[in-house]
């Protein structure tokens, strides 16, 4: 039995009326339900910190959705790699026998027993997890995922490195940098591995000559970016990996300051 892997563009509301046995990718109810069997629960959103926009989003994105349902919301946050306060938010949710609890999980382990407890003492109550596909091959323990597949766009990134400097016409070889998420997360970790997996197979030429953490933060990556651009610049630096957009903007903003452009000098 597979779940539903449910993709930005369709709303958590669909998620919790969604019969446990839809197949991965079908976004259609497997049931009867509807929004209008839901208004008036209550719906718990436990998500990470409000420390970067797209946590911010997520939490702003997925509340006003569950409003616009007609759930009563309560959103609450923890901080990354906070499995305990996030377990002890999950057990005071399920205790309420809520509609829905919709995760951003601290990590892809800690929640796994929280799971297999709530659908044994609130099975109607339907867990959606977000952006941290959790650990496990029991998929039965949450009702739907909805969220990226993080090794595929590490890996997208390794391919565009690749096909920049292809379709400039310059050798594929030279020093690669990359600005790392928050570390021990899982957005992090599987970005990384597909990454550094698939440069390693497809531009073996191409090396990495440092990897460093900016916590998804812009002004931190800037930081560390112009360090990395100091200290390679004799290495002929032809790529960089920013793990997300906003830290991108600081690697972009520290190269051009160090006089070294971005699409020009490095991909």
């Amino acid at each position: 039995m597979r779940r539903l892997q449910i993709t930005a563009g369709v709303t958590l509301a669909l998620a919790i009326t969604v019969s446990g046995c839809s197949s991965a990718g079908d976004t259609s109810p497997a049931g009867n339900g509807s929004s209008g069997e839901v208004a008036g629960q209550a719906a718990y959103v436990l998500t990470i910190a409000r420390s970067n926009p797209t946590q911010s989003n997520f939490a702003d994105t997925i509340t006003k959705d569950l409003e616009a349902a007609g759930l009563k919301v309560t959103t609450e946050y923890s901080d990354y790699g906070a499995g305990a306060d996030q377990m002890q938010k999950f057990n005071q949710a399920l205790s309420t026998k809520p509609a829905t609890i919709v995760l951003w999980p601290t990590d892809t382990t800690s929640l796994i027993p929280a799971y297999a407890r709530a659908r044994q003492q609130s099975p109607n109550t339907k867990i959606v997890v977000g952006i941290y596909k959790p650990a496990t091959d029991d998929d039965a323990l949450y009702s739907a995922f909805w969220g990226y597949d993080e090794e595929r766009i590490g890996a997208s990134s390794a391919q565009a490195i690749v096909d920049g400097l292809t379709a400039q016409g310059k050798p594929v070889r030279g020093a690669v940098l990359q600005i790392e998420g928050a570390p021990g997360g899982a957005t992090t970790i599987s970005r990384k591995k597909g990454f550094e997996e698939t440069l390693a197979k497809i531009a073996p030429d191409l090396k990495i000559v440092s990897s460093m953490t900016a916590n998804w933060d812009g002004t931190e990556a800037t930081t560390v970016a112009a360090q990395m651009f100091s200290r390679y610049a004799a290495d002929n630096v032809v790529g960089v990996f920013a793990h997300s957009d906003v830290m991108l903007d600081g690697v972009i903003l520290a190269g051009e300051r160090s006089g070294t452009v971005a699409g020009r000098d490095y991909i």
